[in-house]
């Protein structure tokens, strides 16, 4: 009980007052950030045939297209930043998503999350198909897309289960995100409550992920050894959740945490899902959260973090394919790379924002209503804003 008492981050223990706890608030900027840069400074050299599939239209070689100092600068490094901003989001989901069931009964949370993903994945996906067209049609090149690959894509989940590839490239990272949150509306009680049951959870997908991780892609097996591996991060972010309610105490949360994190580890070396720059990648990650959150009660505001963060999530969705063809298309007509990064960066965050103002902010009220009706049986109440 004394180390529970003399927990640092009791400040911020009610979830009423703080829902959105400003260190977890600020590193979704930082993974933000980090993702868009892996991706125009990272894939869009190293990984051309791909980016050609994803814009519909060819990219000049290496030998036409030297990459830029700074590129090669940061795929030397030993920690990969794509990589790093992905293990951030999938912390900060772990860590957020116990605080609804506080608030919200499970079908009011299966509601608001509802809202909260699918309205602003809608906006951003048409104008990822919009990129698609433009820059094919640019290339001479017709829209690669069937209507049903494009319709089952529209609606994260269904293209994993039908194993359609993805359109956007991102798209695989939400459907983890609403199995976890499937995962989570069945062990709600537990996390509702703080029983360290929960973490019997993980220790299951680690043994699922190594049993099937030999499976090839394509196979049902595969999939849930994949889903699996990437959700033991997000049992990280439970864990600091935990403490930070206070449900366990700093001695536990030096073991369970680093538990998850190395049965992620493992998972992925054996399997080779993920090449150790990846792999260290998800160490700094969590790293970094563990830093941060040590900090929460003396956490500085910041203008610029805080704007990442509120355009995250639509940045996350719409800047892959829509800045790679902005790009191609600039460094083929001879516009400096220097300059095609920059103005890809602010296309992205220009359309982010409009997306945010205009689609995610709406959505998520309106989600934020019906949960909070639903859990409160029409009666006021407080909604859940994870």
């Amino acid at each position: 009980m004394h180390l529970i008492q003399s927990n640092p981050f009791n400040e911020r223990l009610n979830p009423v007052k703080n829902q959105r706890l400003e260190f977890a608030n600020a590193l979704r900027g930082v993974a933000a950030l980090s993702v868009l840069i892996s991706h125009y400074l990272g894939i869009f050299w190293f990984a051309r045939p791909i980016t050609e599939a994803l814009i519909n239209a060819p990219i000049a070689d290496a030998a036409a297209l030297p990459t830029p100092a700074i590129a090669a600068w940061l795929e030397s490094l030993p920690i990969a930043s794509g990589p790093f901003g992905v293990a951030l989001f999938f912390m900060i989901s772990g860590f957020v998503i116990p605080f609804s069931f506080e608030r919200s009964s499970v079908a009011g949370f299966l509601i608001g999350r509802f809202f909260r993903i699918y309205p602003l994945y809608f906006a951003g996906f048409t104008v990822t198909l919009v990129a698609v067209y433009l820059s094919g049609l640019a290339s001479g090149r017709s829209f690669p897309y069937a209507l049903f690959h494009v319709l089952a894509h529209y609606v994260p989940g269904v293209r994993d289960l039908l194993w359609l590839p993805s359109i956007d490239g991102i798209v695989w990272t939400l459907e983890i995100e609403l199995k976890f949150y499937l995962l989570c509306a069945l062990l709600a009680p537990l996390l509702r409550t703080g029983s360290l049951k929960v973490f019997l959870a993980p220790v299951l997908l680690f043994c699922i992920a190594i049993a099937a991780h030999r499976q090839p892609w394509g196979t049902l097996e595969k999939t849930f050894a994949f889903d699996s591996e990437y959700m033991l991060m997000m049992f990280c972010g439970v864990a600091f959740n935990f403490y930070f309610r206070p449900h366990i105490t700093n001695v536990m949360l030096s073991i369970i945490g680093p538990s998850c994190l190395a049965m992620f580890c493992v998972s992925m070396y054996i399997s080779g899902d993920l090449p150790v720059r990846g792999i260290l990648g998800y160490i700094a990650a969590f790293a970094t959260f563990a830093v941060c959150a040590s900090l929460s009660s003396r956490w500085p505001s910041s203008h610029t973090l805080s704007f990442f963060a509120d355009v995250s999530y639509p940045l996350y969705v719409v800047h892959g394919v829509m800045g790679y063809a902005v790009m191609a298309h600039m460094v083929e007509r001879n516009v400096a790379p220097s300059i095609a990064i920059a103005c890809a960066f602010a296309l992205s965050i220009i359309v982010a924002w409009t997306l945010h103002k205009m689609v995610e902010k709406p959505s998520h009220e309106i989600g934020k209503r019906l949960s909070q009706s639903i859990s409160t049986g029409g009666r006021p109440g407080i909604a859940a804003d994870s």
